[in-house]
């Protein structure tokens, strides 16, 4: 008997060129193909070796305190999956009268219908983090997928950027910013609610840090910035404005070329939280 396996392709072709054992090898797995002999099932379509899946598939998964959390795993194969807790490099079972678990037939989880291989971690406190792994055997072939929970910090914002105002166009404008949390948060920026693509400017920076630098700002660079701080446990955001009075060449005494009419230039500078020509979009 052998294994009917994906990856054994090259062992299909040297059967082959041997047809008379060929013709009498059985399959071993998987299950629905077993006991038949080889030369009647396509490899092809044969599963490729036994194989567990965790949904999400983030390897540290990072919750608020009190939060819920569904971690749901499934085998490539018919066969059961269970889930464990490493606790001091030791596979221990999980307590199924615990009030944080629910064993993958209960139904009373947070709102998942399929609770196949389901493991439900409610109100989670610190006592729940730490390691899991789901685990699958198939004729002593074993596969397992690891997990960490962590109790995560909501991003709290260390330095929020202010408000600018120049009369003349300065060189450049920096707004700085900084926030902290668990896990670190990724921080974007957005202009008048138009999130900034820094990969496709060349006028605008983020630093290291998180700042914003813009170089060479433009009357169409004044309005609302704001910094949005993100981990996966929260999100929290700061806002600033721009606002740049540019003089018209006519009022430093070149005039206006071609009969041009010199006028002045008005428009509304907005309080924080609001935006638009005449401030008429809320932020909030």
């Amino acid at each position: 008997m052998i294994v009917c396996d994906c990856s054994a392709l090259w062992l299909q072709e040297y059967l082959r060129s041997n047809r008379p054992y060929y013709e009498t090898i059985l399959c071993g797995y998987p299950i629905e193909v077993r006991g038949r002999r080889l030369r009647s099932v396509d490899i092809t379509n044969c599963t490729k070796g036994l194989k567990v899946s965790v949904t999400p598939s983030s390897e540290v998964n990072y919750v608020q305190s009190g939060a819920c959390l569904e971690l749901q795993c499934k085998a490539n194969q018919n066969v059961d999956v269970t889930w464990k807790r490493i606790v001091k490099g030791s596979e221990q079972a999980l307590e199924e009268d615990h009030s944080s678990f629910c064993t993958n037939k209960s139904v009373d989880n947070c709102g998942n219908t399929d609770t196949e291989g389901l493991l439900v971690l409610k109100d989670i406190a610190a006592a729940d983090q730490g390691i899991y792994v789901c685990t699958a055997t198939l004729d002593n072939v074993t596969s397992s997928v690891i997990r960490q929970i962590q109790i995560g910090e909501p991003p709290v914002i260390k330095k929020s950027p202010i408000s600018v105002v120049a009369r003349d166009p300065p060189s450049y404008v920096i707004f700085e910013a900084a926030a902290r949390g668990n896990p670190p948060p990724v921080l974007k920026w957005y202009h008048n609610s138009n999130e900034i693509d820094f990969k496709n400017t060349t006028k605008m920076y983020l630093t290291s840090n998180g700042s914003l630098i813009i170089l060479g700002p433009q009357f169409e660079d004044n309005g609302q910035y704001k910094v949005v701080a993100d981990n996966g446990a929260g999100s929290v955001e700061a806002a600033a404005s721009l606002t740049i009075y540019f003089r018209s060449a006519c009022n430093r005494g070149s005039g206006c070329s071609n009969d041009g009419q010199c006028l002045p230039v008005h428009y509304c500078r907005c309080p924080d939280g609001y935006s638009g020509d005449g401030c008429e979009e809320s932020q909030e």
